[in-house]
């Protein structure tokens, strides 16, 4: 299910401040406390916020042209967009129209990195086109994100090995970038550089401060938390030779979840 689509600003990683056309898919297979869409995995939520739509009655594929043709850009994102088989299929249904009207220049996906989508994928390689694929992978390496009791790091490191395999075997085939939650904590630094030894990732690394807010910055305490945690994951990346992004999206709206 297809819960936004909407033109606007990507707020973080390798394309932040670019215009695109968001499609957001409902469900994800991680429970993250620190979720700022919930709306996107919860039903509840979904009902509860004024900003998502319900597009079974509507031509999806006429809203996609209106908007895709003001951006030039696809962003497909979650929730966990490769969730199951049939969010793939529509995917490259969504991509094979728009190529048709030689109208999309860029595709970005924005994934948790747990699932490989083999479908999509495989399609993408046998269409070779003038299209820029980027695969904007955030690994979640807290195991309370995953919704299993006495579930550690180091099973976290096991579920996702497999996947994070796959996608890296495509490395030469598709802009792939790895985005990482920074808190500010030893025990983050350890985590993200024990996932990326572990995987031999030198490039593209991309670090974000954690909103300490679910909702954004919705007052002076939170803003002032953001900004000082901001600092500190500058700081980290300039240390570490790291990408620092920002989440643009938490200033430019009063709710977060308007976009993005």
């Amino acid at each position: 299910m297809i819960t936004q689509i909407i033109n606007t600003i990507q707020g973080e990683g390798i394309n932040i401040g670019i215009p695109t056309t968001l499609v957001r898919f409902f469900g994800c297979n991680l429970k993250c406390p620190f979720c700022d869409t919930k709306f996107s995995i919860n039903e509840k939520d979904l009902k509860k916020n004024p900003n998502v739509n319900n597009f079974e009655n509507e031509n999806i594929y006429e809203i996609l042209l209106e908007k895709v043709s003001l951006t030039n850009s696809l962003l497909i994102t979650g929730g966990e967009p490769f969730l199951d088989i049939k969010n793939e299929i529509q995917i490259i249904d969504f991509i094979d129209y728009l190529d048709s009207k030689n109208i999309l220049k860029s595709i970005e996906f924005e994934t948790n990195g747990t699932i490989f989508p083999k479908q999509v994928i495989t399609y993408l390689l046998e269409k070779k086109r003038d299209i820029k694929i980027f695969f904007n992978i955030s690994p979640k390496l807290k195991g309370h994100c995953y919704n299993k009791k006495n579930f550690y790091y180091d099973d976290v490191l096991c579920l996702i090995q497999n996947s994070i395999s796959e996608y890296l075997c495509y490395e030469n085939d598709f802009n792939l970038s790895f985005k990482f939650i920074y808190d500010g904590t030893n025990l983050c630094d350890v985590e993200i550089k024990t996932f990326l030894s572990l995987f031999k990732i030198k490039d593209n690394i991309f670090i974000m401060p954690l909103t300490t807010h679910k909702n954004g910055l919705v007052n002076e305490e939170s803003i002032k938390k953001f900004n000082e945690l901001s600092f500190k994951t500058a700081k980290y990346c300039l240390k570490n030779k790291y990408r620092f992004t920002t989440r643009l999206q938490v200033y430019l709206f009063k709710d977060i979840n308007e976009i993005i």
